[in-house]
């Protein structure tokens, strides 16, 4: 690098002295380092060093040239030609040989023709002054190398100097801003370590504040429990009380009472035994003393998990006292067929109804009677053990008997007792058994039929209704006279006497009976009104009678005057007359 490239690269002037040259280097290396301490790169620094050890040799290069200036150096004093004017240095050491040589050759024409004496003298003048010349310029030659090897070493020691010293400056510099770096670090680690544990205090007081309020959260749920456990003991004590007030009381209140007092005592015994020895208790001791001691880390896991364990036992606590509690069990009841009333009288005397199928939250504990009923069937009993435990099923089935009962004419009414059934045809579902029917119909006679009904058999009964007298014939009926309990002797023939007693006038049935050994025999006949006046009955004989009377026989009944009849078998014309004895 020369003077001129130091000169440009420290920005400094031409003419600047050494002083000024060391002042602008010292700025230029400050400058350079601070940026290496604060580059945010590896590269960013090696960038600035290169810089740096450039600046630091263009201040090398100058302190060497300005040195060098100093040194004493042999000037040749400018020489002048005959009629020529002074002759310019070429910058280098010329001899004296050579300059007389140039005064030699430059003397005038006129000279040479002198005397070869005076040419002897001058060679003789040339050689000395040559031969001195030589001398002069390897003496020169010799003190000008030497005073460039000590400008040289004192140069290198110079500039070595200077090396030295912006090295020393250098690692000046570095162990300045290492420890200006050692300072800072220390500083801020020495920060950050007061807001660690600035922050941890504030964490632990804070962990403090919430466990603390935990385990007063924690006391609160833990002495609602323990009021429970004092209530359902009081509670256990009234009952027992209210049993010796109600020993005339109803079996079934103070059935009730007794499993009151029952599953109160349990509830009161388990819970209290359940508190006694619950974790919570050890838990709540060993946390409330951890917090105490401020042991917050050692005290958060416990507080943890002594609330994670409360909040699951309210729970627990309340589901075994809705279970031990309860007197009462779930009751299912079905049917069939369905829609049938039911009656449930459980073990405290208390009654349920309402229609199949059904199903009962609360029955009372022990033995509930159930009742099912059916119309026309017997009553479905049975006695059922209610348990809080699931649900008791009980299940009613009525076998019916299908029944069909049709009738001539058809549409008549079916009456069973009071109730009446429908009309027919009619097809009913009955249990087995005997059963009578009545049936009616307008302008008809009633009816009633009794059925047998066996299990796994249908049944059909048909029923033939007599037909009431019309109108006419109850005009005619007018004309006779009060029939009943009148009656009418006659001899059908000698061996056969007969008569003829009315004894339900409305209806107009007829008994004829004979005498047979010792004894009467009765044949009722069927009555057929004949002719309008109303003095003609015509009749049928329903069975074979003595006589030679058949099945089928028509006869003919005729009031005559003096209250008589004639009566008259139609199939031979054989008359007989009868008269009334009263």
């Amino acid at each position: 690098m020369t003077p001129h490239d130091a000169t440009k690269l420290l920005d400094l002037p031409a003419d600047a002295t050494p002083e000024q040259a060391e002042a602008r280097f010292h700025e230029l290396r400050a400058k350079l380092e601070d940026k290496i301490a604060k580059a945010p790169t590896p590269g960013l620094k090696a960038k600035y060093r290169e810089t740096l050890d450039e600046v630091t040799r263009g201040f090398e290069t100058l302190t060497l040239a300005a040195d060098g200036s100093a040194l004493p150096v042999v000037r040749r004093e400018p020489q002048t030609s005959h009629g020529r004017g002074p002759q310019a240095e070429d910058g280098g050491q010329k001899s004296d040989s050579s300059g007389f040589r140039s005064q030699v050759s430059d003397l005038p024409a006129k000279s040479k023709a002198a005397s070869k004496e005076f040419i002897l003298v001058a060679v003789t003048a040339v050689a000395v002054l040559a031969v001195g010349g030589w001398w002069v310029i390897k003496t020169k030659a010799a003190n000008d190398e030497k005073a460039r090897i000590a400008a040289e070493s004192q140069a290198e020691a110079a500039r070595q100097a200077g090396v030295a010293k912006a090295e020393a400056a250098r690692l000046a510099e570095e162990s300045r801003l290492a420890a200006e770096s050692k300072r800072r670090a220390e500083e801020e680690e020495k920060a950050r370590l007061a807001a660690v544990a600035q922050a941890e205090q504030v964490r632990r007081e804070k962990l403090l504040v919430t466990l603390r309020t935990q385990l007063a959260e924690a006391r609160v749920v833990w002495s609602n429990l323990e009021t429970e456990a004092r209530n359902a003991e009081r509670v256990a004590a009234e009952s027992r009380s209210d049993i010796r007030s109600l020993r005339d009381s109803a079996p079934g209140t103070r059935m009730e009472m007794e499993t009151r007092l029952a599953v109160q005592t349990s509830y009161s015994e388990w819970l209290a035994d359940h508190l006694s020895r619950h974790p919570v208790r050890t838990l709540r001791a060993r946390a409330e003393e951890l917090v105490s001691a401020k042991s917050v880390d050692d005290a958060a896991p416990l507080v943890t998990e002594l609330l994670d364990l409360l909040r699951l036992l309210p729970d627990e606590v309340e589901r075994e006292r809705t279970q031990r509690l309860s007197i009462t069990g779930a009751l299912n009841l079905a049917s069939e067929p369905a829609g049938l009333r039911w009656m449930v009288r459980d073990a405290f005397g208390r009654e349920q109804v309402g229609t199949t199928p059904a199903a009962l939250p609360a029955v009372g504990l022990g033995l509930a009677e159930v009742v099912i009923q059916r119309s026309g069937w017997p009553d479905f009993r049975q006695q059922v053990p209610i348990t809080r435990a699931g649900s008791a099923e009980v299940r009613a089935v009525f076998p019916a008997v299908p029944l069909e009962i049709a009738s001539v004419p058809t549409g008549a009414s079916v009456r069973r007792g009071p109730e009446v059934l429908g009309r027919t045809p009619l097809t009913l579902e009955l249990p087995p058994g005997n059963y009578s029917f009545e049936l009616l119909a307008d302008g008809y006679h009633p009816q009633v039929a009794t059925v047998t009904l066996q299990p796994g058999r249908n049944s059909r009964e048909q029923v033939t209704l007599a037909p009431l007298p019309t109108a006419e014939e109850l005009a005619a009926a007018a004309f006779w006279p009060s029939l009943t309990p009148h009656e009418w002797y006659g001899k059908f023939s000698i061996a056969d006497p007969m008569g003829i007693q009315f004894v339900n006038r409305e209806t107009l049935n007829v008994n004829m009976y004979s005498a047979i050994g010792s004894g009467v025999a009765v044949f009722p006949a069927e009555i057929t009104l004949i002719d309008a006046p109303g003095r003609l009955i015509r009749a049928r004989f329903l069975r074979r009678i003595i006589g030679g009377w058949k099945i089928g026989d028509e006869f003919e009944l005729r009031l005559m005057g003096d209250r008589a009849l004639e009566f008259t078998l139609l199939k031979n014309k054989k008359k007989v007359q009868l008269a009334p004895r009263f």
